[in-house]
């Protein structure tokens, strides 16, 4: 997607800001508006620069409202001891939030991401040891996450138990019981750590691979 903004220095400024630039950061800022200032689409240029989109929108906002000076890099106080309560909230309402449904480019949040986010929306250095207790204070859990097999018949599968169950009660004592059945070969997306509610799991979704292998069981 175009982004439609009114660009008031030619590219060329921004290709000699970023060049004359030092800081990693800040020349990330003149890359960013340089590339949309030749027409890149937003999409490429979050690919290009590393940043998300929501990130680029709000450099775009900072640049309309401010011109070149809206998107230099602020100096900000040092590490702050004390989170006000409406902070605490947000950092917990955060981490209930997948990443990728407001514009960043990862799948979960730990202490280095949500640190770069307080910074860059709040404008405040809190440090991660710091994320990490008040995440443990609010009853959140740092664990991975729980494989959930789209395509799996819960139905079926309590309807399987049932009738095993009923098999095994019948057994003699001198008897035994086998079973045939067919698995999907397991093929699931890897977990990482993730941030989730103590006491509850996040399932990540997925299909296996849907090639049959048969099995016995006693």
């Amino acid at each position: 997607m175009a982004l439609r903004t009114k660009f008031h220095h030619s590219s060329s400024i921004f290709k000699r800001l970023y060049n004359k630039e030092n800081k990693v950061k800040q020349k990330r800022r003149y890359q960013t508006m340089y590339l949309l200032s030749k027409k890149y689409e937003v999409g490429t240029v979050s690919d290009i620069v590393g940043v998300s989109r929501r990130m680029i929108n709000k450099w775009v906002a900072l640049y309309n409202k401010d011109g070149i000076e809206g998107i230099k890099i602020k100096k900000y106080k040092g590490a702050i001891s004390k989170i006000d309560l409406g902070i605490r909230k947000e950092i917990v309402n955060l981490v209930q939030t997948a990443p990728r449904k407001i514009g960043f480019n990862f799948s979960s949040w730990n202490t280095k991401t949500i640190k770069l986010w307080l910074n860059e929306v709040y404008h405040i250095e809190v440090t991660k040891p710091r994320i990490f207790q008040i995440l443990k204070e609010e009853r959140f859990s740092w664990k991975k996450g729980e494989h959930k097999y789209i395509l799996a018949d819960e139905k079926e599968q309590k309807k399987f138990i049932r009738k095993a169950r009923k098999i095994f009660r019948s057994l003699k004592p001198n008897q035994i019981a086998l079973f045939q059945d067919e698995c999907s070969v397991r093929q699931h997306p890897s977990l990482t750590r993730m941030w989730m509610k103590t006491g509850t799991v996040i399932e990540v979704p997925t299909f296996g691979n849907h090639k049959k292998k048969e099995f016995l069981a006693q």
